[in-house]
């Protein structure tokens, strides 16, 4: 079923910056009529590209302008004709095509290959197409569109897709991923909110700070349209540590609670005990959220010489370095135990054994319905052995800094995705 919804615009020309043909490899973006500069188009390529590697479903954006084609056609007509031309519909492709016409100042969104988006996301697409045309902002308005649909295709499909565990370094068990993966779903959960833990080897030529901001755009974390959430990250070959905030994570995370979060987390790091340290991490952000939510997010004391003028106030119990390592000889145990009986049972069955003739002998059958599902076990789990792609530019942008009156609130910069950020770390 196609779906396609005509809004009017207001002013179009005035997001008319200069005419750029379209860079090899841009395939998602088609700007005929010039509305983006190269930089710009970059920035909402990855965007673009993750709703493909997340969800399998395309979104493509195409500019023109009717009043200079010969024998123009209606929108309808030129979407189909682009989708056929570009073969978008061949090998089960699907997704939705947003044309945007500078000569009649109207926008156009034509779904094709499937039955994803209803009526009612369309629309408020087009809502939001308009109200961003008084701004003359058309690449903002591009970037706001592909997190609306990141948004959408999570909740629709149910896709988990993004690994918020991503233990490149190899200092986690599997049962540890599963213990800090099941936090993360609660916290996710409970405050809508994304956190993310990396462990890396090495951060090529990028700074900490870079790296955690990056992995977190790039990788198209984060929850709602402000991308809510933080991202922490330790890098094992120089042994640095960083928190990158996001979206209300920068209110929910002040510089100062980033200090004392790391305070109770870099002690345990520095032992080894990095299973303690992230389940301690994970503890202290639920912590923050449930103060954040009460308009009182952690930041520096008012009055330090205070009795309690603990960061986290009298009323919040937080566990010792021990509990926590103490956790994890729990977790460790489990862990030996758990392999030990898949040691036994492997060997008692072995004279059973069957040689697969396929790779897709191993997958279970039913994984194609349990997609549709969220936390749905689908077969093989590989996040093992996947390392998080991160996409590179060339685009370089300046790092602004401001913070709040008084020394406290949060530090901000600007990623070279052009998000801003918060954030803050150090050596362990």
């Amino acid at each position: 079923m196609k779906k396609a919804i005509s809004t009017a615009a207001a002013v179009v020309l005035v997001f008319l910056l200069s005419v750029c043909a379209l860079a090899v490899g841009e395939e998602y973006i088609h700007d005929n009529a010039g509305l983006l500069n190269e930089s710009n188009k970059a920035g909402v390529t990855s965007f673009l590209k993750q709703l493909n590697i997340n969800y399998g479903v395309n979104m493509y954006i195409v500019t023109r302008n009717s009043k200079n084609e010969k024998g123009s056609l209606s929108a309808l007509q030129y979407s189909e004709n682009f989708c056929a031309e570009n073969g978008l519909e061949e090998d089960g492709g699907k997704g939705l095509l947003a044309v945007f016409d500078a000569g009649n100042q109207t926008s156009f969104f034509y779904e094709y290959g499937g039955d994803i988006f209803t009526d009612s996301f369309i629309s408020k697409l087009s809502l939001t197409v308009e109200s961003f045309y008084p701004e003359g902002d058309f690449y903002m308005m591009c970037r706001e569109l592909a997190a609306l649909t990141d948004d959408y295709l999570y909740e629709e499909l149910g896709f988990q897709n993004l690994p918020r565990v991503v233990d490149n370094a190899q200092l986690l068990s599997n049962y540890e991923e599963e213990s800090l993966l099941k936090k993360i779903g609660e916290i996710r959960s409970k405050y809508d909110f994304e956190v993310v833990i990396i462990t890396t080897d090495g951060i090529g030529n990028k700074t900490i700070e870079e790296y955690a901001d990056d992995t977190y755009d790039y990788g198209n974390y984060g929850c709602g349209t402000d991308k809510d959430g933080m991202l922490f990250v330790i890098n094992m070959g120089e042994r640095d540590y960083y928190t990158s905030t996001c979206g209300y994570g920068i209110t929910a995370f002040t510089d100062y609670g980033i200090e004392q979060l790391h305070e109770n987390v870099v002690p345990l790091l520095t032992g080894g005990s990095y299973f303690a340290a992230f389940d301690a991490y994970l503890d202290n952000v639920s912590i923050f959220l449930e103060q954040a939510k009460k308009g009182k997010p952690f930041d520096v004391p008012a009055n330090p010489k205070k009795s309690d003028g603990d960061a986290f106030g009298s009323h919040t119990h937080k566990k010792t370095a021990d509990e926590y390592l103490k956790a994890e000889a729990v977790v460790v145990a489990i862990s030996l135990a758990a392999a030990v009986g898949i040691a036994l049972f492997v060997r008692s069955g072995m004279n059973s054994a069957v040689i697969k003739r396929s790779a897709t002998d191993y997958i279970k059958t039913d994984g194609a319905k349990a997609r549709k599902s969220k936390g749905s076990d689908c077969g093989v789990n590989l996040r093992k052995s996947a390392d998080i792609f991160i996409y590179s530019t060339t685009t370089k942008t300046k790092k602004e800094t401001s913070s709040s009156s008084g020394g406290g609130g949060s530090s901000t910069h600007i990623g070279s995705s052009g998000r801003t950020h918060g954030g803050g770390g150090g050596k362990f």
